[in-house]
This record gives structure tokens, sequence and C-alpha cells, in this order.
């Protein structure tokens, strides 16, 4: 394995405040696969039944409920139900509050890479990153924040260094083809961000700063039935024009007290800014600056009636984007609507759930002119228990739009409960990408033909199917272990094709990927713990000219391991990733790459905590988008109380 060696870094101190093959060769033949399975595990015999998801009343499922002599924690985003990770399809990564506040790092792109996963980032903690989920590309990956899809932007990407980690109080990432059950954009999988601002009464501040000038502020007020957060951030960054500010001001109301498992209505709101220098490639460097406001509004709620559990929600969001260069200056805003309805009914060994969800969104570019999209979507799912130790889940999605026309979405998955620790799971999904405004809409005519762009109002969604074969594993000492297979397709992919007059958008992509995950956990309040994640993943796009060529730029092999040991106040957290096995990206090879990010914690009687962060403690030179590196060595330094 070859690293560059880095070109000397000038790091400034903590200023300011304080501061801041062939062994996967049954995959082509998931039919016959997946048959073998339902067949065989059939036949085994059935391990104790797990815990009810509901109460004798009816009501949620708890928090916490008890798998096999195991405390466990529900995880929802996969099937829309709380059931434990035994009985969910794929994989599913919960990073609750206590790992966020563990991290090395301080931002959502540091968790999601430590979780184990690819994020495309172009910089350090304030640049723009975006999450990749099974060897999709970004806008081909659903996120949300709350419940509400963020994805809707011009290009249909989502910024994840925009929305601030000190109000995430858990997020869900789980891997897998989820349009049945979210629609557009849920091709490889989906993020889900909860951020919780009321309930337990708690009031406190986060303190941090440390290399380029770079430092933070949040402070935090919760109460039972209300709480309110601001915050925000600055660094003098680590290349020329890499400067970059954000801040945020979020609040929550509950209607009702807290801790009614029956009803519930809370209003949120987020306010998001960030203003940062976009200084271009090593090759090419810009002047550019850029600015980003989000506004979310999200009214949310749920009513136990006799069997029948109704959840809403109503939301309106916002984004203005604007871009200035010597070239010229561009805006792009977008304004969206949207409401959700849906209820979950147990009836017998069923759990059925169904509902439907409505948006408008209004597009505003100096790119792509002004336009609308509006679309609904209705869904069934169906969670059957056919034996103690088999179940079923089905679910089908209808999606209609104004200007991309309908798409179906269905789901098969089978769980088998081998043994009281170890389940098999297998499933087939499909899911759809509708082609964004941009790739509809954009209009750049220099009346030079190798430069100019032209948007296609007649593309047709993207469409992909995904198989998946899944083994887990969970002992009475809380480990866990997953191991799973998956092989997914895409048909109808959207890519710039160039014509006599300039380049333009049609449905000429097609893309092969096969993939094996492996990932081991172990959460202890002392001594060792931490997790193991690899991921092999052999993505392959379509050419006319050449057929199939592998596409890994991002990793064809990735390793993540966290290991976390505590002793009284003292708790330290190290993470390593290494990853190799990449491809060329416009032309420029991508070298692979080791990092090494640590973490030291302690907590004082007084219930401060006070943490010292190292990342890239090896001085690692590496690209993760080319043309754009990283930062070098540099160090966090944060103070954290909550009173």
């Amino acid at each position: 394995m070859k690293e560059r060696k880095r070109q000397p870094v000038f790091h400034r101190g903590i200023t300011g405040f304080f501061s801041f093959g062939s062994f996967f060769s049954f995959l082509r033949t998931p039919l016959f696969s997946l048959a073998a399975v339902i067949l065989l595990t059939a036949l085994l015999p059935a391990p104790a039944p797990a815990a009810e998801m509901t109460d004798g009343n009816g009501a949620d499922a708890a928090e916490i409920i008890e798998f096999a002599g195991v405390e466990e924690e529900v995880v929802v985003t996969a099937t829309r139900l709380p059931l434990p990770p035994a009985e969910t399809p794929g994989l599913t990564i919960v990073v609750d509050r206590e790992a966020i506040r563990q991290s090395t790092g301080a931002d959502l792109p540091t968790l999601i890479a430590e979780a184990g996963f690819p994020v495309a980032a172009s910089g350090g903690d304030f640049a723009q990153a975006s999450v990749q989920l099974g060897g999709f590309s970004a806008n081909q990956s659903l996120v949300l924040f709350n419940g509400v899809p963020v994805n809707p932007g011009p290009a249909g990407e989502v910024d994840l260094s925009l929305f601030p980690a000190a109000v995430v109080n858990r997020m869900e990432i789980s891997r897998g083809p989820l349009s049945p059950l979210y629609g557009a954009n849920a091709m490889g999988g989906v993020v889900n961000i909860e951020a919780a601002l009321s309930g337990e009464e708690r009031s406190g501040f986060l303190l941090g700063g440390g290399s380029f000038d770079s430092g933070e502020i949040n402070v935090f007020l919760q109460r039972e039935q209300w709480g309110v957060a601001a915050g925000g951030g600055s660094s003098a960054g680590y290349r020329p024009n890499s400067d970059s500010k954000k801040s945020y001001l979020s609040g929550e109301y509950s209607f009702l007290p807290a801790g009614n498992n029956k009803n519930r209505l809370v209003l949120q709101g987020h306010f998001l800014t960030k203003e940062a220098g976009v200084p271009g490639t090593t090759g090419f460097p810009s002047g550019a600056r850029q600015s980003d406001q989000r506004l979310i509004l999200n009214l949310s709620g749920k009513n136990q009636a006799a069997k029948n559990l109704w959840e809403y929600r109503v939301f309106t969001q916002s984004w203005d984007n604007r871009y200035e260069s010597e070239f010229g200056a561009d805006r792009h805003r977008v304004e969206g609507h949207g409401a959700e309805l849906s209820v979950r009914r147990e009836t017998g060994n069923h759990i059925f759930l169904a509902g439907l969800s409505l948006a408008h969104d209004q597009f505003n570019s100096t790119k792509s002119g002004r336009n609308s999209r509006t679309q609904g979507a209705i869904f069934l799912q169906d969670h059957w228990r056919l034996r103690r130790n088999l179940v079923l889940l089905t679910g089908l999605r209808w999606d209609e739009s104004s200007d991309y026309g309908s798409a179906l979405s269905p789901r098969v998955n089978l769980i088998k409960h081998l043994t009281e620790n170890l389940s098999v799971k297998a499933g087939y999904g499909r899911a759809f990408r509708p082609p964004t405004v941009n790739e509809l809409y954009w209009h750049e005519d220099y009346g030079v033909p190798e430069w100019n762009m032209f948007g296609n109002p007649d593309l047709r969604p993207e469409k992909g199917e995904s198989y998946d074969l899944t083994l887990h594993w969970q002992d009475k000492a809380g480990r866990t272990l997953t191991a799973g297979v998956f092989r997914s397709r895409l048909t109808d992919g959207i890519a710039w094709d160039q014509e006599a007059e300039g380049w333009k958008t049609k449905n000429i992509d097609r893309v092969k990927i096969t993939g094996f995950e492996l990932r081991w956990e172990r959460k202890a309040k002392n001594g060792f713990g931490g997790d193991i994640t690899y991921t092999w993943l052999n993505r392959q796009d379509w050419k006319p000219e050449t057929g199939y060529v592998k596409n890994t730029r991002l990793g064809e092999h990735r390793v993540a391991v966290g290991i976390t040991y505590s002793r009284g106040p003292w708790l330290a957290r190290g993470c390593w990733r290494l990853v190799t096995g990449r491809t060329p990206q416009w032309g420029q090879a991508m070298p692979d790459y080791r990092l090494l990010d640590t973490a030291l914690i302690y907590r004082t009687r007084g219930g401060y905590e006070i943490k010292l962060a190292i990342n890239n403690l090896l001085d690692t030179a590496y690209e993760i988008n080319a043309g754009y590196p990283m930062p070098g060595r540099n160090l966090e330094v944060s103070l954290y109380h909550a009173f």
C-alpha cells in the first residue's frame, strides 16, 4: 500500500474563545438462493419468542425491549416499526447520544464515517460532505431530519456538514432499498437523523476549539414540554479560501406531557446557516464563495385509538443557496411543503401499516429557471409472523409525480430465527430516484458545444433493485455480529452525454453492485467496548465504448475499527480506518489511505466533561474527492456541561 508524502501544512494553535469474485457467484441466481434459504431455514427449531412490541393497552413498544435475555435497542427506520435488529431487514447501525459524545469528531460526517459508511468530503469538519450508501451515489441515498426528507434540492444531494451534531439525539443508518417505505432517493438506504429538545429537564453548553483557528459554542435549555438550542462555529481553514462559519437556532414545543406513549404532538423548528469559501481543486484553485440557509418547520404527532396507532406529519422547508465566483453569481432556492399520514394496526399475527404522503416543491434557479413538482404516494406493509420463529415482511408503495410520471416499489423479506441468538434474513426490493430539477431543466448556452449543458424534460426515473442475505447473531453479554451479502442493479440511470449542440442528460447509465458487509459490536459501560466494520464493494458502471468498468473510487475495501476503554472518570477512544482498492477519478489516481483518530475524555464529579481529540494522528496525506486534499494532523479541545 502506498501513501503520498504530504506537503508541509502550517497548523494554527487553539485561539479565540475557549475555544475552541467467485465466492459470491451464487448471487447471480438470487431468486434460487432466496427460495433455498426459505426452505432450509423453515425446518429448523424455533427459539424463545421475542418480547411483545406493545403493552397490554396497545401502546407503543418501549425504547428498550428484551430479546433472548438481552436488553436491546429497537430500530425503526428499515420498517417504520419498533423492532429489534434481529427482526429488521438488512443492516441498521444506531448512533446514540453517548456514541456522539464519545466520537473523535464533532460533526455528522465523522459519525457516519466512524460507523463504516463512505462519506464523500471535500475538506475538514466544515466542508461539504455527503453520504453514499450501498455503492449508490449521494442523490440515491435518502436523508431524513426528524422524518422530513431533505434531499429535494436542485441536485438531490444533502450537505451533512450543515446539520449540527449538538442537537442530534440519535441517528439510524439503514442500508438497502427503502423506496417501498420512503419513496424517492432511497435506493442505497436511509440516514434518519433525530433531534430531541424536550423531555428530560436539563440545561448546558458545549465549547470547543482547535487547529486552523477553529471554534464553536453551543448552548441548550431543555424542559419537559419545550426546549431551545443555539450555537455556531468557525474555522480559518487549512487551504487558501477554505474558511467557513455556520450557525443554528432550534426549538421544540410538545403540546402534551412527556412520557405519553399513546398520544403526542410536537412542533419543531430549525434554522441553519453556513458561509464558506470554495477553494476548488489543487489544479484549479478558486476564489468562489457560497452561502446556504435552511429552514425546517415540522409538526408531528401520533394518537392511539383502540387498536390503531395513527401517526401524522405536516412540514415546510426552504433552502437558499448562493454562489459567487469570478465567472458570475448564481442562486438556487427551494420551498417545499408536505404532509404524511399513516396507521398501524396489530391483529393476530399481523402488524399492518398503511399510509399516504403529499408534497409540493417550488424551485427558482438562475441555471434551471422556475419550476415546481407535486407528488403523492400511498404505501402498504404487512409484518406477518408465520410461526413464532418465522416472519414474512412485505410492502408496496406507489408514487405519482407531476413531472416524472409514476414509480412502483415492492419489497419482500423473510426473517428466520435459527436459535435464540441467531437469525437469518433474506430480502428483495425495488427503488427509484426521480430526475432532479437540474437534470430536467438546466440551461447553459455559451455558443460552444464543448461547454454547453442542457437538461432533458423527457427523463424517466432511475430504477434499482437489490437482493440481500444477512446473518445476525447476539449473545447475552450484548455482543452482536452481522454479516451480509447483497447485489444491486441500476437501470435507466441518468448521465450527461455529448451531442452536437452540447452536453445533454439521458437515461443511458447502468450500474451493477455486489457487496459484503461484516460488523461486530460490543457495548460496555465499563472496561473495553468497540466495533469493527468491514465492507467489500464492487461497483461497475456501464460505458458505451467499453461495457462495464469498475468504479470504486471511494474504496473497494473499507475497514473501520473503533475501540473504547472506560475506567472511573476516564474514557479513551481510538478509531482506525483503512480504505483500499480505489479506482481513478477524473483521470487522477486515488491512492489507498489509513487514518487514526483518537479522543480522551475526563468527566468530573461536578458534571463537566473535558475532551481532547487528535484527528489524523498519523498525518496521512489523502484525498476522498480528487483534487481536494484532506486536513493533516489536527486537534480539538472541548468542554461540555449539563445541569
